[in-house]
């Protein structure tokens, strides 16, 4: 029995080991692998643009970087600083104006920072920013005195064929950089007249430019073409914020025809003519308003807005003619008004006769009031023969308070009288403003001259008049303190030889400006401009030296 067991067992063990190595043999799948986790590729970062800033100075001055290349987006400030003698006046490769820019980089970008050399150093009073936008602070600033032989040998031309003699006069000049090249030009208007004549003719007048004017190298006079006959006043502002002054032109064109009779010659009257001459002199004019008689205009930002508008008392003997404010939509364009609101005022001013007037804050609460000189009852019935009942002696001035809108309560105003201690008629011509007292208030400065009626006179015409001293060569100065806005005379009080009323070789003057002429820290009083180019010498040596408080006049500076 065991015998059988043992082969059983054999054969089974034997079966058990084949069995098992032919398993082995058959399996050749390999054992699973491990996949081992990716990491996904980083997305590329973007590329940031890069621009290049180059930033140059030009001659008189340096700026705070020159540039270098920045990523699109980056905001650098650049400022430039002129050196001594020069000013900044802009960047070429951008419209700003302002010293320190900020540029944002989206493209490769120049920028030149433009210096000229500074025109003159401003000697002149200081008044508040509202003040700083008149016109009568920018005739101050910009004041050139005009000699006699200024006028009559480069400035005045006479042509041969046909004969005919092109004259200005200061008031009809004004001086500006106009092509921005660091030296001061002379813009002004031409009266076409024969040599004879005082005034001008019946016939239209030019513009004229003379570039450099005072430089040895004074370029020849560009002119154009104009309407007017007679001008009243030109006066510079900027209206329309652009950096570049414009010119702004009053006319009377019934003047010199009035004067000289020729009364069925009249030009017609034109409105108020703005004149613009960009740094490449390229010229335009336009018309803004209803023709306007006016022997005087003044500009302010009369509504507190920030631009420049017009200020007007038409110098008219027609009834619907009322003082007007022609205010600046910002842009140079003019929207025309009435300046006063009350029902009042067309009873009480339909005849507004006045020579002069002017806007300034004169109470000191930054909104512009306006001074005016008033003759209501001149225009009375021309009755030659009873002088009184056609002069007033005396004049009143008028101050109406502004309050920031531009519209004004013809009640709500100061009044005082220019008291003439003489036996004939003065006419207030031009004002200044100063400080004089250091109270910190504005006081109030009147210019006047001589202006009878010549046929009153018995004198045969007005260059009859003019000859005699009656006419335009003498002078009268009033002086008016401010105390808390009431004016008192101290004329006497404070300026030396307030008047002179004989034939003179000084002409009237107009304005009245506050320079520190002789450097000495304090304003001295300054004609600012006179009537017409008479035989008597331009008012170039002639001013008032403060000293001790009261201005003494000087002469030969």
């Amino acid at each position: 029995m065991k015998k059988l067991l043992y082969p059983l067992a054999f054969t089974l063990t034997a079966f058990l080991l084949a069995y098992s190595c032919s398993s082995e043999e058959e399996d050749n799948t390999p054992p699973p692998s491990v996949v081992k986790p990716t990491t996904p590729e980083p997305e590329p970062e973007p590329e940031v643009s890069q621009y290049t800033l180059t930033v140059t100075a030009g001659e008189g001055g340096t700026v705070s970087t020159e540039g270098g290349t920045y990523d699109e987006g980056t905001e650098v400030t650049i400022t430039a600083t002129p050196a001594e003698g020069y000013e900044f006046v802009g960047w070429e490769g951008n419209d700003s104006t302002e010293a320190s820019l900020t540029v944002t980089l989206g493209a490769n970008t120049t920028l030149n920072a433009i210096f000229i050399t500074v025109q003159f150093k401003y000697l002149g009073e200081e008044y508040s920013q509202i003040n700083k936008l008149t016109s009568h602070y920018i005739n101050q600033k910009t004041n050139r005195y005009l000699s006699k032989d200024d006028v009559f040998n480069k400035i005045n031309v006479r042509q041969n064929n046909p004969p005919v003699y092109w004259r200005t006069s200061v008031q009809n000049t004004v001086v500006d950089d106009f092509d921005k090249n660091g030296n001061l030009d002379v813009f002004g208007f031409w009266f076409k007249s024969t040599p004879d004549y005082a005034f001008g003719s019946v016939e239209p007048g030019k513009y004229f430019l003379y570039l450099d004017f005072f430089t040895d190298n004074p370029q020849e006079p560009i002119s154009w073409d104009t309407e007017i006959v007679w001008n009243a006043d030109l006066l510079l502002s900027d209206l329309n914020g652009d950096g570049q002054n414009e010119i702004i032109s009053f006319n009377d064109n019934s003047h010199d025809a009035r004067v000289w009779e020729d009364e069925g010659n009249i030009m017609p009257n034109m409105p108020t003519e703005i004149v613009s001459l960009d740094s490449n002199l390229n010229f335009s004019k336009s018309f803004v308003g209803e023709p306007i008689k006016c022997h005087d205009a003044s500009l302010g930002d009369v509504d507190s807005d920030g631009d420049i508008d017009i200020v007007f008392f038409p110098f008219s003997d027609d009834n619907n003619k009322f003082p007007l404010l022609y205010r600046n939509d910002g842009t140079g364009n003019f929207i025309v008004e009435n300046l006063f609101t009350n029902e009042s005022l067309y009873s009480n001013y339909s005849n507004f006769f006045t020579l002069s007037y002017d806007v300034f804050d004169l109470n000191n609460d930054d909104n512009l009031d306006i001074i005016v000189s008033s003759r209501p009852n001149l225009r009375r019935e021309e009755d030659f023969s009873n002088p009184p009942s056609y002069y007033e002696l005396n004049q009143n001035i008028e101050i109406f308070w502004g309050n920031g809108t531009g519209n004004f309560d013809v009640d709500n105003k100061a009044v005082f009288n220019v008291a003439n201690n003489f036996d004939y008629d003065l006419s207030v011509l031009g004002y200044g403003f100063s400080d004089y007292d250091l109270d910190g208030d504005v006081d109030i400065f009147i210019t006047t001259t001589r202006a009878e009626e010549w046929r009153l006179l018995g004198l045969a015409n007005v260059t009859e008049a003019v000859n005699s001293g009656l006419y335009y060569n003498n002078y009268v100065i009033y002086a008016f303190r401010n105390d808390d806005n009431i004016f008192n005379d101290v004329s006497e009080e404070i300026i030396d030889i307030q008047k002179d009323m004989s034939l003179t070789k000084y002409s009237n003057f107009y304005k009245i400006y506050f320079i520190d002429i002789d450097d000495d820290g304090d304003f001295d009083l300054v004609p600012g401009s006179n009537h017409i180019d008479t035989e008597f010498e331009q008012l170039k040596l002639l001013y008032w030296e403060k000293s001790g408080g009261k201005f003494i006049r000087r002469e030969n500076y």
